[in-house]
């Protein structure tokens, strides 16, 4: 769905009305991948991390349990070979007390729902890389109006 569809738009008076009446109940970790290449990790220099925003699902079951499915990664490299990838999927579930729309979690996915996810994704990526005896590596923080 587009967010320009007038059939379903979602006025911003009606998106914060929703707003006050939908919680975040949980964030659950729904799909985990890790890849490692030791061999590009002997290589001389520093690694460096590109993080990425994947595709997301709304998931309308019950429109007073609405949730999300986002994809989020992140690459190390040394020099320009990559030594590993971690590629994780989170379900939000929310709970609202009025129906919600697939236009209305359309704009929620696209304003809040990688801020609510992030932290859980950086201690993930710091523990995962640790026990893969990795120099420690730490996702920079991110701002509320910022998308990785």
């Amino acid at each position: 769905m587009k967010l320009g569809d007038a059939s379903n738009a979602v006025t911003p008076d009606q998106f914060e009305a929703i707003l006050k009446e939908i919680s975040l109940r949980g964030v659950f970790l729904e799909d985990l991948q890790v890849n490692l290449r030791r061999d590009v990790l002997s290589d001389t220099g520093p690694i460096t991390l590109e993080h990425s925003l994947g595709e997301w699902d709304v998931i309308l079951t019950d429109p007073a349990l609405p949730e999300l499915e986002v994809q989020l990664a992140v690459i190390g490299k040394v020099g320009r070979r990559s030594c590993f990838k971690l590629a994780a999927v989170y379900r939000l579930r929310y709970e609202s007390h009025v129906p919600v729309s697939e236009a209305f979690m359309v704009i929620l996915a696209n304003t809040s729902a990688v801020v609510q996810i992030w932290p859980f994704f950086r201690e993930l990526v710091s523990s995962v890389t640790s026990r893969m005896e990795l120099p420690h590596l730490t996702l920079p923080l991110l701002k509320p109006t910022a998308r990785p």
